[in-house]
């Protein structure tokens, strides 16, 4: 229709109800006249958002009309967002990856194939394509296999016999390239439900009402309504929610698919619906790659390539010889790339039924990444796309889940936790999440409601202490706490240190505490490390730990230290997320110097617990520590003079080498010095390799001079033999600035840990 044909007509804004008419049409906007006031709105958008004519057959014309124009507005944004981040991963490699001790395996073929170490336990798909990062040049090579803390790749060139450590990317923006031209496809047609994700969703707030809470409204609304936020902190059931909104649609026949952006919350949610629902094989599948062990060692046939491969005997079992036989193998044995070959070559075969039992199947669950790339997926439509984890997605990610939905959209998540992950920092695009972009964070934060959200607001895993901080300082004072578990989390409360404190402190002040930026700009501190480990030791009888750590190279540290502690106890697993005590591991002192904001739930935490006098720090530190020592400790913790001679033996029993590294001077004790002078000479004489790296200001004794190596240094450590690791030793008395101001060290906890993984990893780390 006509522009000019509108001039005149009466308007009415449906949030307003206010009576207008119209006066032009300019520049993409329209003019209205409300009792004089000229009043603009974006044209011909308005129409879907704000404005209704008295014509209804005119009003379904500019609907239509504004719909393509707000949808294709959505689409050019977000192109060039995921276009932008695209170049960007292209021109850095984006994250890199770091692998170690490369060997150069037999090849019959004559590829060059390495197999490598890494401290994460990474996943790509076999023939993922990788870029490996030399100073003097970058070498393409492909993911052969990866499991089991093992990288078996291909390159394109020979990189010797073996290579100490690599650096790597992959080709992450391939997955971007895909979801530009799932993007491209959408319209607002075909695709209804993405199109009021995309472009209705920021005008449902109601200033009314508050947030509607209860996990009853919250499975209301996702099974009767076509699109549902429900916002679920910690421990409030979002995965029991999840999976009773999941089953209810089952039962009445409709097909649901359900997307997370992690792996993890892939299986959790498919394991949940799977224990509540007893039904035939194929029903409820997995898809993809799981990472939960009762899905990997699966008995129900969960997965959709287990499933196929047991309707296929043959197969099936010369597949399990196969895998039999891969685990008798050392890790990185070249018979293993044969084995995995197969393997692949076994799951080639049954591809086009794996992908018949998807289309077939009542419950699918798989990343929202495997879903934009994998034709099986995205070129069906489901009843109902059950969305998790939704803050951690691109908003592009979430409204092309919607695109797959014929019926019902249901999105879960939690705003005030992790957000998405964009490595461009010039477009900040991609940073905000769906709650941010569907204006549903704005109506929270300013007391009002929001058509689509329900909060779910009892939670039921935390003390009531940590669940009230959380509450206070990021949640507006929403979330309740069920009665039901008081009595176990008081129990779990009242152990030591700090019994019956809920919210405590190891303060490391007046330690040598300090941080060592590694090579990927992250941080690793050793003697923090060392901490949070001996405190999760002195608990493994009785509970779960978790560590949890802002920085990617401290949790690699000590996930290197639990496989080592593996090895020996198999306790050691996963980290899991605080139920009845919490214990804050940080150098107070340092952290207020930094004048770190006052706004932060860190700080606030730690004022909180100052406040309560629920902290541990100095020499209590290392009595409370010590006294967990019992005869077979994976970490040993003592005062700098009541371990000394431990670490000599140590000293004494070395085979290979020993590596010391000295941040700051030796304490000025002549007889430990003495003894250490000897104990390093004779082992020279015994043809162990011993350096010394240290500051080029500082003077080490005459007899110590000849094992000097100059360098920067951050950390007093000593590595014998590739495996005992001491923090502290030998008698360090450093002591660190910062913000200019020298923090003096007055207590000297020393640490001893055992394990070839971690060993190997410090090196790496300090670049040994």
């Amino acid at each position: 229709m006509k522009k000019f044909d509108l001039i005149g007509m009466r308007v009415m804004n449906t949030q307003t109800k206010s009576i207008g008419r119209i006066e032009k049409i300019e520049d993409g906007y329209l003019f209205i006249s409300f009792h004089g006031d000229l009043v603009r709105f974006p044209f011909p958008a308005c129409f879907t958002t704000t404005l209704e004519l008295e014509d209804e057959a005119l009003q379904e014309e500019l609907e239509a009309e504004s719909a393509d124009s707000s949808f294709d507005a959505f689409k050019i944004k977000y192109r060039s967002a995921v276009s932008n981040e695209i170049n960007y991963l292209r021109a850095t490699g984006g994250k890199k990856y770091r692998a170690i001790d490369g060997e150069l395996l037999p090849s019959q073929n004559g590829e060059t194939i390495y197999a490598f170490d890494t401290d994460t336990d990474l996943h790509f798909p076999d023939g993922t394509a990788i870029k490996i990062w030399f100073p003097e040049k970058i070498i393409p090579a492909y993911v052969v296999s990866c499991e089991e803390f093992t990288l078996v790749i291909r390159t394109l060139e020979n990189l010797g016999n073996s290579i100490n450590m690599i650096e790597f990317t992959a080709e992450q923006w391939q997955l971007l390239e895909s979801l530009v031209e799932r993007i491209d496809e959408m319209s607002p047609q075909s695709e209804s439900i993405a199109y009021e994700v995309a472009c209705k969703g920021r005008n449902q707030i109601n200033k009314n009402k508050g947030v509607t809470c209860g996990q009853n409204f919250a499975y209301r609304r996702a099974t009767s309504e076509k699109v549902t936020f429900i916002w679920g902190p910690p421990g409030t059931g979002k995965t029991e929610t999840l999976a009773n909104i999941a089953l209810d649609h089952i039962e009445q026949n409709k097909r649901v698919l359900m997307l997370s952006y992690s792996n993890v919350s892939v299986d959790g949610a498919l394991l949940r619906v799977a224990k509540k629902y007893d039904c035939d094989e194929g029903v409820i599948v997995r898809y993809g790659y799981p990472r939960a062990k009762e899905l990997v060692e699966d008995n129900r046939n969960l997965t959709s390539y287990q499933c196929v491969l047991n309707k296929n005997p043959k197969l099936a079992k010369e597949y399990q010889e196969l895998t039999s036989l891969k685990k008798k193998l050392k890790k990185k044995s070249p018979e293993r790339i044969t084995i995995t070959r197969k393997l692949a070559q076994i799951r080639e075969k049954l591809l086009l039924e794996e992908k018949e039992l998807i289309q077939n199947a009542m419950f699918v669950a798989t990343t929202v990444s495997k879903a934009v790339v994998d034709r099986t997926i995205y070129t069906q439509k489901f009843d109902v796309v059950i969305f998790d984890e939704a803050s951690m997605a691109y908003v592009p990610q979430v409204v092309f889940a919607a695109s797959l939905s014929k019926h019902h959209f249901v999105c879960l998540g939690d705003f005030c936790q992790l957000p998405a992950i964009v490595q461009n920092n010039t477009d900040d695009r991609l940073a905000e999440d769906i709650f941010h972009y569907t204006r549903i964070t704005e109506a929270v934060e300013n007391g009002w409601g929001h058509n689509w959200l329900i909060m779910l607001n009892v939670q039921y895993r935390m003390h009531r202490d940590i669940a009230n901080v959380v509450n206070k300082y990021m949640y507006g004072g929403r979330l309740e706490t069920s009665d039901e578990i008081y009595a176990s989390r008081n129990e779990i409360a009242a152990c030591e240190p700090m019994s019956n404190a809920a919210i405590s402190m190891v303060d490391l002040s007046h330690t040598y505490s300090v941080c060592t930026k590694t090579m990927d700009g992250s941080r690793i501190n050793l003697l923090s490390a060392m901490v949070c480990m001996k405190l999760a030791e002195s608990y493994l009888n009785q509970y779960e730990v978790g560590i949890i750590t802002p920085y990617s190279a401290q949790a690699r540290l000590i996930l290197s230290m639990i496989r080592d502690m593996k090895e020996k106890d198999k306790r050691y697993s996963q980290l899991t997320r605080a139920k009845g005590k919490f214990i804050l591991v940080a150098n107070r002192d340092f952290m207020y110097r930094k004048n770190i904001s006052n706004k932060l739930i860190f700080t606030k935490v730690m004022d909180s617990i100052k406040k309560n006098n629920a902290s541990l720090g100095g020499d209590e530190i290392i009595k409370y520590l010590s006294s967990n020592n019992k005869k077979r400790v994976a970490i040993y913790f003592d005062s700098r003079e009541d371990s000394f001679d431990k670490f000599c033996k140590d000293l004494e029993a070395a085979t290979k080498r020993i590596q010391i590294e000295i941040p700051g001077i030796i304490d000025e004790d002549d007889d430990a010095l003495e003894q250490l002078c000897m104990i390093l000479n004779n082992k020279e004489g015994e043809g162990v390799d011993v350096t010394i790296r240290l500051d080029e200001d500082l003077i080490l004794p005459e007899e110590l001079q000849k094992f000097a190596r100059y360098g920067y240094t951050t950390t007093p450590v000593t590595l014998i033999d590739n495996t005992i690791i001491w923090f502290g030793h030998p008698i360090s008395a450093a002591e660190f600035f910062s913000e200019g101001e020298l923090l003096e060290t007055e207590s000297f906890p020393c640490a001893r840990f055992e394990g070839y993984i971690t060993g190997r990893s410090l090196q790496a780390f300090l670049e040994i």
